[in-house]
């Protein structure tokens, strides 16, 4: 969509902001309706159909948050709103983070448009190291394509093994909670996050500690980080709080720690505690409900980090949860000119290993424009994938003979019978069972 036609579709939301809040709010209850009814049509009664239905589509309050911010302009509605409360709020957290959110808002696959929006409304930079690199990672998936959601358990793990792209990647999940005990009681705006967090903006604690990962199976009990806000409102800036249990959601909790001022994400937040994902979620595949933020390693552009999500996604919509080896021979005459040797580094960023084979016809091409297979499983290596040269492909057999598990996923690649490896491996792989 051109950038004259967004504007307008943006403006004209504006104008019929009650209407079409109303019709997605009916299209979400026909998605949950379908869904429901495709859950009876797999066994289930009424009312487990319609339970199933909600966990698999999440959170429908969020993703209607979300399609907000998609449809309008949801920095000049912030401004709006912080006008009404006037100057003092407008000078401090609600227009900050509305530029946080603008920024973290260039997701993997974000147009040239929104970039230039984005450098025009943002008047300084962001108090996160490293602020650019940060990026959203979402899920669209084929059953609400109009829709950006979340990710799931699964996905996010197969993302975090398979992926090269991210220095980080961190999930979060907004909730209200009630904070009760001494003074009166307080609705909190509180998020769920994952133990990798606060390392993915460059931010620590100004008292206490950061959540560790065993701190999302509670071994230390229930623990929460304050908002420097709250803790100066409602505590006083008591020096002595980490330790100190508090009441929230009829729950006590122990003060970790503090978080610094100024540091509001995910929105005008009070709080934060570890992620609790149940048992449940840790195997379902569609349970798209965790936000998810990634932080772009140093020289990586959206464009790569964009090409190997697709590539991730393709594996996993094929062969979900399983290792995938990429064995390739480089041996037609363009595959083996050294021409192409810095371009294989990034080629097999979507495979868990790389196998690559010595050319077994390079004499075909003069040796001063040969390609180096040795260097090639070098380069793929330090680009992050694991990969090794082998010379021959009978030592390729013996090797995956040797080390293949059950599921695992291998692609040959070669332009040529690529010494019988397939047939080779398929009989070492028989006599192994």
């Amino acid at each position: 969509m051109s950038l004259i036609g967004e504007t307008w579709r943006r403006f004209m939301f504006l104008l019929r902001r009650r209407t079409l809040e109303g019709e997605l709010a009916e299209e979400m209850r026909r998605h949950a309706e379908l869904k429901a009814k495709q859950n009876q049509a797999q066994g289930m009664d009424a009312e487990e159909a319609g339970y199933s239905a909600q966990r698999q589509l999440g959170n429908s309050a969020r993703h209607r948050e979300d399609s907000r911010q998609e449809w309008g302009y949801p920095f000049l509605e912030s401004v709006a709103q912080d006008v009404r409360y006037g100057m003092r709020g407008l000078r401090k957290s609600p227009g900050f983070t509305t530029v946080a959110l603008l920024t973290l808002a260039l997701g993997i696959g974000a147009s040239t448009a929104i970039f230039s929006i984005v450098n025009t409304v943002l008047l300084r930079p962001l108090p996160y190291r490293d602020s650019a690199r940060l990026v959203r990672v979402w899920t669209v998936s084929t059953v609400f394509p109009d829709f950006r959601l979340g990710q799931s358990i699964p996905n996010l793990q197969d993302i975090e093994a398979r992926s090269h792209s991210f220095e980080g990647l961190a999930t979060y999940e907004t909730r209200a909670i009630s904070l009760t005990g001494s003074g009166e009681p307080e609705q909190l705006r509180t998020a769920e996050v994952s133990s990798g967090f606060l390392s993915l903006f460059g931010v620590h604690p100004v008292l206490g500690r950061d959540f560790r990962p065993e701190d999302e199976q509670r071994k230390d009990g229930d623990i929460v980080l304050l908002s420097y806000g709250l803790w100066q409102r409602r505590f006083g800036g008591d020096g002595n709080i980490v330790g100190r249990v508090i009441m929230l959601g009829q729950k006590p909790l122990t003060v970790a720690g503090v978080l610094p001022a100024g540091f509001s994400f995910p929105g005008k937040i009070d709080a934060l505690v570890p992620r609790n994902v149940s048992p449940g979620n840790l195997r379902e595949r569609q349970a798209w409900m965790y936000m998810t933020l990634g932080k772009l390693r140093p020289g990586v552009p959206l464009a790569g980090a964009q090409s190997e999500m697709n590539g991730i996604a393709a594996v996993l919509a094929q062969y979900p949860g399983r290792r995938l080896v990429a064995v390739f021979e480089p041996r037609s005459n363009t595959a083996m000119r050294k021409i192409h040797q810095d371009e294989y580094a990034h080629a097999f960023r979507g495979a868990d290993e790389a196998i690559i084979s010595q050319p077994t016809a390079s004499a075909k091409v003069p040796e001063s424009e040969r390609i180096d297979a040795k260097r090639m499983a070098q380069d793929i290596a330090d680009a992050g994938t694991r990969a090794r040269w082998m010379e021959s492909p009978d030592a390729i057999v013996a090797a995956l003979a040797k080390e293949a598990r059950s599921g695992d996923v291998v692609l040959a690649m070669s332009n040529g019978a690529f010494g019988g490896l397939h047939d080779k491996l398929l009989k070492a792989l028989g006599a192994k069972a």
